[in-house]
């Protein structure tokens, strides 16, 4: 069974351009903190890979949207390139494009530098380490919503795409998640800590609208899905991977506090359900030209 797709916007204008300020990620950040280590994304990779309803690929389907979108032969980056599984199967799929990465995380950067023909640097998406006109493909994968300043990051894009290339980002739809979410938040509130996720910070519609302001030639797909679970631990082993992302990681103290409220939450929200839970999610892949 394949996802259901939404062709929602082709060719859009360009808009203005913004003289931007804004704090970079730092080595004190709870994003930086949250990837220092890559076991809990693998984690949530591996649940959406697990207990999607319809199959969940990501990669594949950033893959398959960038050969219909942009420049299959040239130079390419990935920017925040994670577990580097992505980048591997874009070597194999795309052997025509020179590959490129950057993360913030050094054990991304390691995991990417160990792919043959890879590129791989620290490198932050709000002041990425490239000159201007680098690169014919460049993709931002589901990290535009931990960023400070979502816009400044596709500005910094655009600034790195060569004339003609073409800026790929994929990100979450609003309200993705909701029951994880709220067992989430509920156990930070029990025990006086806020219910704030470093992922809040651009949905699709902002992300879509960021993309309107710099690039022409937007061509935009939503992808339906939901996670569906019928026992408990694979809930909760992915709502404690989540709880690093509302900088909560297993080094704070309240970390056992929280994990004993939100295993509870998780078993009294199954029960209420009937032994099932089910949690829908969307993807929205944004494709644009940077025009000539």
């Amino acid at each position: 069974m394949s996802l259901p797709v939404r062709r929602l916007r082709i060719l859009r204008g360009l808009g203005g351009q913004r003289t931007i300020a804004s704090r970079l990620v730092t080595a004190a950040s709870p994003v930086t903190a949250e990837y220092a280590r890559l076991d809990n994304l693998r984690v949530r990779i591996e649940t959406h890979h697990q207990y999607s309803a319809i199959k969940d690929d990501i990669e594949g389907l950033v893959l398959a949207f960038t050969t219909r979108t942009a420049p299959t032969s040239g130079v390419a980056l990935d920017v925040g390139c994670g577990t580097g599984e992505f980048l591997q199967r874009a070597s194999n799929l795309l052997p025509e494009l020179e590959l490129h990465a950057c993360d913030t995380s050094p054990e991304a950067v390691a995991a990417s530098a160990r792919i043959a023909g890879v590129i791989a640097q620290f490198g932050d998406a709000l002041r990425l380490p490239y000159s201007s006109n680098s690169f014919d493909v460049v993709w931002l994968r589901h990290v535009i919503y931990h960023l400070s300043n979502p816009r400044l990051a596709v500005h910094e894009l655009a600034r790195v795409a060569r004339p003609g290339g073409t800026v790929i980002l994929s990100t979450n739809c609003a309200g993705s998640l909701p029951q994880i979410t709220t067992v989430i938040e509920s156990a930070l509130l029990s025990v006086g800590l806020p219910a704030v996720s470093t992922a809040d910070e651009c949905d699709d519609k902002t992300a879509l609208s960021l993309m309107e302001e710099s690039f022409a030639n937007i061509q935009c797909e939503r992808y339906d899905n939901s996670l569906e679970f019928n026992h408990l631990e694979p809930i909760v082993r992915y709502a404690v991977a989540s709880l690093g992302v509302y900088g909560v990681p297993p080094t704070r103290a309240a970390w056992k506090s929280v994990v004993t409220v939100l295993c509870q939450n998780i078993a009294d929200k199954f029960a209420a359900n009937g032994g099932r839970w089910s949690d829908p999610k969307s993807v929205v892949l944004i494709a644009g030209r940077l025009i000539q």
